[in-house]
C-alpha cells in the first residue's frame, strides 16, 4: 500500500470522511494532511458538533445515571432503561460522523446537576446487569461524599480492570514495520505525531506476555471505562466539563482517570458490558485512536498531564 499526499488540502467534510471511514487506507490518508501535532489538533478541535438530545426516564434522583446512545429507543437503551429502573435516567441521544464522547458525556453530566443528586453515574448504553442496583445504592452509602471524586466497581467488572501507561519498546517498531503494510504505514505516522507512551486497557492472561515483551510499564491506574460515579459535588465544581473534548472518542477517559487517582473510593459492585457496542471494534477505529494518542502525547510533553 502507497499513500500519496494530495496537491491540495481537501475541503474539511472530506478529510472527516477519511477520517470515519471503514477502510483502514483511507483513515491512514488522513494523517497525509497534517505536517505536524498542531495542525492536527486544530482540526480535532474545529471538528464540528454532533447534534445532541436529551431524553428523561423519571426516577430517584439520589443517583441520576446519565446514558450515551446512539439511539435512544435501541436494544442498547432499552436495556439500560431495565438496568437502572427505578433511578433517574438521562438518555444523552447523538451519532452520526461527528459524534463526540466528551461533548455528549459532559452534555448529560450537566444536565444532570439540575436535579441535585448526590452520585452522578455516566453509562454506556451497552453496559448488561450483574449486580441489582440496590446493592449500587447500599455500597454509596458507605462512601463519604467529600471522599471522593469518583467511584469504581471492584466486584466482577472490567470498569474496575487495572490499566498502564507504557512507553513502546523498539521491538514493537520492529514488530509494526515487518507485519503488513497497514501496521508499517501505522507507526510512520506514531512516529510523525511523536507518539511515545500508550495506554493498556484491561489486559488479560493471555495478552500480558506480549504486553511485557512490547512496553515498558510507567504507571498502573484505574480508568473510568463505560461505567463510572462521580461525586456530584465534583461535577458541579468544574460545571460538567469533565472530560477533554478535543478528544474524539478515545483516551478521554485515560486523561480524565489519571488526574483523579488519587481521588477514588471503590465499592463490592458488578456491572458488565459488551464492549464498542455503540462504535463497534475493528482496525478502522484503532487508526482513528491515533489522533487521541498523539493529543494525549502532546499534553504530556507540555506538562498538561502529570502521571509523577
Amino acid at each position: 500500500m502507497k499513500l500519496h499526499n494530495r496537491d491540495m488540502a481537501p475541503h474539511p467534510s472530506r478529510l472527516n470522511d477519511l477520517f470515519t471511514s471503514k477502510n483502514p487506507v483511507d483513515v491512514l490518508k488522513f494523517y497525509k494532511n497534517f505536517n505536524n501535532i498542531e495542525q492536527l489538533i486544530n482540526w480535532m478541535r474545529n471538528r464540528p458538533a454532533a447534534k445532541i438530545n436529551i431524553i428523561e426516564r423519571n426516577g430517584d434522583t439520589d443517583i441520576v445515571v446519565v446514558v450515551l446512545t446512539a439511539n435512544n429507543k435501541s436494544k442498547y437503551a432499552l436495556n439500560s432503561s431495565k438496568l437502572y429502573k427505578g433511578q433517574k435516567i438521562i438518555f444523552v441521544e447523538s451519532s452520526g460522523p461527528y459524534f463526540n464522547y466528551s461533548k455528549s458525556a459532559n452534555c448529560g453530566l450537566k444536565y444532570a446537576l439540575k436535579f441535585k443528586p448526590k452520585w452522578i453515574i455516566l453509562s454506556n448504553d451497552d453496559n448488561f446487569k450483574v449486580d441489582n442496583i440496590r446493592k449500587l445504592k447500599n455500597e454509596l452509602k458507605n462512601i463519604k461524599k467529600n471522599d471522593a471524586k469518583v467511584v469504581f466497581a471492584s466486584g466482577f467488572s472490567q470498569h474496575s480492570a487495572q490499566s498502564y501507561l507504557s512507553v513502546g519498546k523498539s521491538l514493537l517498531t520492529l514488530y509494526r514495520f515487518m507485519r503488513n503494510n497497514v501496521t508499517r504505514e501505522e507507526q510512520i505516522v506514531l512516529n510523525k505525531f511523536g507518539v511515545h507512551v500508550y495506554y493498556q486497557l484491561y489486559i488479560g492472561r493471555l495478552t500480558r506476555l506480549l504486553y511485557w515483551f512490547f512496553f515498558k510499564r510507567l504507571i498502573k491506574f484505574t480508568c473510568t471505562g463505560p461505567f463510572s460515579i462521580f461525586n456530584a459535588t465534583f461535577v458541579k465544581d468544574v460545571d460538567g466539563k469533565l472530560f477533554d473534548e478535543t478528544y474524539i472518542n478515545g483516551i478521554e477517559d485515560v486523561d480524565l482517570s489519571l488526574s483523579l487517582r488519587r481521588y477514588a473510593s471503590f465499592i463490592d459492585f458488578s456491572i458488565g458490558t459488551e464492549g464498542g457496542g455503540s462504535l463497534g471494534k475493528n482496525t478502522s477505529r484503532k487508526l482513528r485512536d491515533i489522533a487521541n494518542l498523539a493529543y494525549f502525547n502532546y499534553k504530556i510533553a507540555k506538562g498538561d498531564i502529570n502521571f509523577e
